[in-house]
């Protein structure tokens, strides 16, 4: 055999050199290609919501974790009943006897079924209040411990507004239809939040059934709101329903110690309201850590960490803060800080937030409280008073 044919020629050698040269380098690009920092955590799809308008929040802390239409002014039918309940556990005590008027029991809508004349104590109208959504209830509790509904009515719209529900108006006890009687999702939550708080509310709203001696005879009041029988965890908070709001929903539920509240105004139907109760409960548990982490950058040209999926946003903990060089123009200009206004947020929120007199920050930005502001304007937040004299 020939022993040259078995030998490779220097310009072969060369030649296969160069090709194993750049198949080694196109190998260690691509490698370096793809071994760069992984990517961030996608946001998560919100989910579709059939309601006008919805909040889901983080009791623990406020957060509105997903929001659509959170501040458009609607209204909120039995909802009010919130603001109800509270007014009257502030202002009386459980075992004081609730008279029932000829007004009271003459009250349309949807009803407790009280009688003029009856008497019991004030928690076993609690019960027809917040489980069977009684108008009549409602009358009641406002005319005993106020001395009228109107008296009762001015002490609700207090408590709205010292809960930061400042984009909320009642004109009666019940949330029957009226000129003037309104809220948002956003404040809706913020009572919502408010009333758990208080011990003998959360228990009540999170119960299915109530057996007490009502008239001398037993009765047996059973709950409404299907999201208590349905859900996990649930607290059933209110329900509501009228032509002009529709069907809303005030709810909560916890789940390995977390406590999520969320509420859907506007739904087309009983059913739908129920599906998307526990479609967004869902989805806030499930996606917590991350909807709950995003942190908004700080400083000059800092970006809001919102998001958005079918005319919703999630929003993050905290807020843009610039300095004070982008500050807009007001009166009585004073040296700060500079805030961007996030979706949900309200002149009381930011007051709160940076620890200064409402008055004080609606002065100096030339806005006026309890106006709702701008998602993406400008606030100054002053850190000195302005001067005297």
């Amino acid at each position: 055999m020939d022993r040259k044919r078995l030998t490779l020629s220097g310009d072969r050698w060369f030649r296969l050199w160069d090709v194993w040269i750049v198949f080694v380098l196109a190998l260690g690009f691509l490698l370096f290609a793809t071994s760069g920092p992984a990517p961030a955590a996608a946001q998560p799809v919100l989910p579709a919501i059939s309601a006008q308008a919805y909040v889901l929040m983080d009791a623990a802390n406020g957060l509105t974790l997903a929001a659509k239409n959170a501040q458009q002014v609607r209204p909120p039918a039995s909802l009010t009943k919130i603001a109800t309940a509270m007014v009257a556990l502030q202002r009386a005590r459980l075992d004081d006897v609730i008279t029932v008027s000829v007004n009271a029991a003459n009250t349309g809508g949807s009803r407790f079924g009280l009688s003029a004349g009856e008497q019991e104590q004030l928690w076993k109208f609690l019960y027809g209040l917040l489980f069977r959504s009684g108008n009549d209830a409602a009358v009641a509790i406002a005319e005993s411990t106020a001395g009228s509904v109107p008296r009762f009515v001015n002490l609700m719209n207090q408590w709205a507004r010292s809960v930061g529900a400042v984009s909320t108006h009642f004109v009666n006890p019940d949330g029957l239809p009226a000129v003037g009687h309104y809220s948002t999702a956003r404040d809706i939550a913020l009572m919502a939040r408010a009333a758990l708080a208080n011990p003998i509310f959360a228990r009540m709203v999170s119960g299915r059934a109530e057996t007490f001696t009502w008239d001398g005879h037993p009765r047996r009041v059973t709950n409404i709101n299907q999201f208590v029988w349905d859900y996990p965890g649930a607290m059933g908070i209110k329900t509501g329903y009228t032509d002009s709001a529709g069907f809303c929903l005030a709810a909560a539920a916890e789940r390995n110690g977390r406590l999520l509240i969320i509420v859907l105004l506007g739904e087309p139907s009983s059913a739908q309201r129920w599906a998307d109760a526990r479609t967004l409960t869902d989805y806030g548990f499930k996606n917590y850590p991350l909807l709950a982490s995003r942190q908004l950058q700080s400083g000059p040209g800092g970006r809001a960490g919102t998001g958005s999926g079918a005319g919703a946003t999630w929003t993050s903990p905290d807020a843009s803060v610039a300095t004070a060089a982008a500050a807009p123009p007001g009166r009585g200009a004073a040296a700060g800080t500079v805030y961007v206004v996030r979706p949900g947020d309200t002149l009381w929120d930011i007051a709160r937030k940076f620890n200064v007199p409402l008055d004080r920050l609606t002065e100096v930005n030339g806005v006026a409280s309890p106006d709702r502001i701008p998602v993406g304007r400008k606030l100054l937040i002053p850190t000195a008073e302005p001067p005297t004299g």
